[in-house]
Formats: structure tokens, C-alpha cells, sequence
């Protein structure tokens, strides 16, 4: 997964991942750069999603939208 940016001074990603129609789940929380990487252990579909959160006061945005992918 990867962002445009790293995250801005006082403020990191949150990312959540869900395989096929499952239910959203954290994977990675307080992250600051812009790139994580993903080893997935079991084959299907598997989609993600993030937001900007800020440290010092707790505030975010929405989630973005869900970006797909399959994995054989």
C-alpha cells in the first residue's frame, strides 16, 4: 500500500484491510511513511483502506476509498 505523501508533521496513517466481503479490520495503526508492505498468507481478494490521524488531538478524516487486490 502506498500513500502520496508521508504523513504531515503530527499526524499518521491508520490502515484497514478485510478479505472478500469480510468485515473491516485495523492492519496498521500510527504509521508515518508512506509505503508498508504486504505479505498475505492466504490467497482470495483483499482490500484496504486508510485515513489521516492527528497524534496530538486525536482528530481524523475519513476513510478512503477501498482499493482492491487478488492475490493467486
Amino acid at each position: 500500500m502506498r500513500a502520496s505523501v508521508a504523513a504531515p508533521s503530527e499526524s499518521v496513517y491508520d490502515i484497514q484491510r478485510k478479505k472478500g466481503s469480510g468485515d473491516w479490520a485495523a492492519w496498521r495503526t500510527g504509521i508515518t511513511s508512506k509505503s508498508v508492505r504486504f505479505k498475505p498468507k492466504a490467497s482470495g481478494t483483499w482490500s484496504f483502506r486508510s485515513r489521516l490521524r492527528k497524534t496530538s488531538n486525536g482528530a481524523k478524516s475519513g476513510w478512503s476509498p477501498a482499493r482492491s487486490i487478488s492475490v493467486m
